[in-house]
């Protein structure tokens, strides 16, 4: 039994057959239980000679080398690495429901929504050892593009870094006349993120701070444009946007003016 390997196949003596998972330790062997019959816990694979296994991925075991009895077969790489991965899965579902279950009761400052899918997506981005850019992270801007019907799509570390982008990009020479230049005020919120200000001061704009209930009443202006079935892009709602703003900024001088205290 020196020549044991993962991927192979063995009956023990007490006739169960089993996958080995892992044989770095002939003492305690990593194996999986192989059924008779497919379930939604069975990956269905077959070895060289062309034998049909069903791999039981709901959970893993160890035994001894010594409790091995017959050879019975080997699946490739690929097969055992599939089921390794779904035997990782299945646990961390099983994991999530137990802290899920734990922490019902707690609600969380963010009001994130996750489920077991979210949990192992990013266990199984880790499993690669590719923990910046990976295939996850292309499908994600793929089906972004999708989402919204571009061509292209590109994710950033950080919403600061995506700022940093927006900005530098209205300043590209390809934009021609349009381009922000040098000196240009660019208008910004006074309450906001630094990182919101620092990518205008980069690219030697000039922030304008205006009151966050201007900004909140342009967003009215947006509303209405959009009640009135204006085009979301269009000129529009941009003008309604303005209208909306000026006003709001009119309305809150007179009454800072009328009421001083």
């Amino acid at each position: 039994m020196n020549d044991i390997k993962p991927g192979d196949i063995f009956r023990l003596k007490n006739g169960k057959m089993v996958l080995l998972l892992d044989v770095n330790d002939s003492n305690h062997l990593k194996c999986s239980s192989i059924t008779d019959k497919a379930s939604d816990f069975t990956f269905t694979v077959n070895d060289k000679d062309g034998q049909v296994f069903f791999i039981d991925t709901s959970s893993f075991f160890t035994t001894e080398s010594g409790c091995l009895e017959e050879f019975s077969g080997n699946i490739t790489k690929n097969d055992l690495e599939t089921a390794v991965r779904k035997i990782i899965e299945n646990i961390t579902c099983a994991y999530f429901n137990i802290v899920q279950n734990k922490n019902k009761d707690y609600i969380g400052s963010s009001g994130k929504v996750l489920d077991s899918s979210d949990l192992y997506g990013m266990i199984d981005a880790c499993l690669d050892l590719n923990l910046t850019i990976s295939s996850h992270n292309e499908k994600f801007e793929r089906s972004i593009c999708d989402l919204t019907g571009r061509c292209h799509c590109l994710t950033t570390n950080s919403g600061s870094s995506a700022n940093l982008i927006a900005v530098s990009a209205l300043c590209s020479y390809r934009l021609g006349d349009r381009r922000l230049n040098p000196g240009d005020e660019v208008i910004t919120l006074a309450a906001s993120f630094p990182t919101t200000v620092t990518p205008i001061i980069q690219n030697g704009l000039i922030p304008v701070f205006i009151d966050i209930a201007i900004a909140q009443v342009a967003g009215l202006g947006v509303l209405l444009a959009d009640y009135l079935g204006f085009e979301a892009e269009g000129v529009a709602v941009q003008i309604s946007a303005l209208a909306a703003a000026m006003l709001g900024a009119l309305l809150l001088t007179w009454t800072e003016r009328r009421w001083p205290q």
